[in-house]
């Protein structure tokens, strides 16, 4: 399966593009801090993401596969995506940016 993401971030470790999906939390949006978004957002060039307005978020950590460095990102939680995600625990995600 494939996990993309639109521009390269800061927070993407070496290896980042074979990651295991160790779990998945759903948390209120609004109980993310600054500084968590700001570390999930921030991209390669300085700038950041600005997330959409969204209720329930999905924190995926994530595990490289070559390097063992740990990782996350923020997704909206829609129940057909949870429910994919949580039945994907242990398995490896091809993570691209496109």
């Amino acid at each position: 399966m494939i996990i993309r993401f639109s521009y390269n971030y800061c927070k993407m470790p070496p290896g980042y593009s074979e990651s295991e999906l160790l779990e998945v939390f759903r948390v209120r949006a609004d109980t993310l801090s600054k500084h968590f978004i700001d570390w999930n957002t921030k991209k390669r060039d300085g700038t950041f993401f600005i997330l959409p307005k969204f209720d329930w978020a999905l924190v995926l950590l994530l595990r490289t596969r070559s390097t063992g460095l740990v990782w996350t990102t923020i997704r909206a939680a829609y129940d057909d995506v949870e429910a994919n995600y949580r039945s994907r625990i242990g398995e490896y995600f091809e993570c691209v940016v496109t």
